[in-house]
């Protein structure tokens, strides 16, 4: 057995590597990678990058799973129809709290 195996168990020697995290490309970094390890010119590069950056542009949200479902299918349904209408008059009320809250 190794002698070190139980120091080494315990943690990694050594700087720990940087952490992931998202964002926009290092479009400099990327043309300096590519000139250097595959001999491209810049306007290759820049070529190959240009779809990549174009959907970095476009915005989208992640939507709820709510927005998938069809309007009368994101609420609860009860089994007992007096339970039912119980829940839809508490958010009756609420909404008609809310309004006159807004129009006040």
């Amino acid at each position: 057995p190794l002698v070190d195996l139980p120091r080494a168990e315990q943690g990694p020697e050594g700087a720990a590597p940087p952490r992931l995290h998202w964002g926009r490309p290092d479009v400099a970094g990327l043309r300096a990678f590519c000139a250097t390890k595959f001999g491209w010119a810049q306007d290759h590069t820049d070529a190959q990058l240009g779809p990549v950056m174009d959907k970095f542009a476009v915005t989208v949200s992640q939507q709820r799973i709510d927005a998938m479902l069809p309007f009368d299918r994101r609420f609860a349904t009860f089994a007992s129809q007096r339970l039912q209408r119980a829940i839809t008059g508490i958010a009756a009320s609420k909404g008609e709290a809310t309004a006159r809250a807004a129009s006040a």
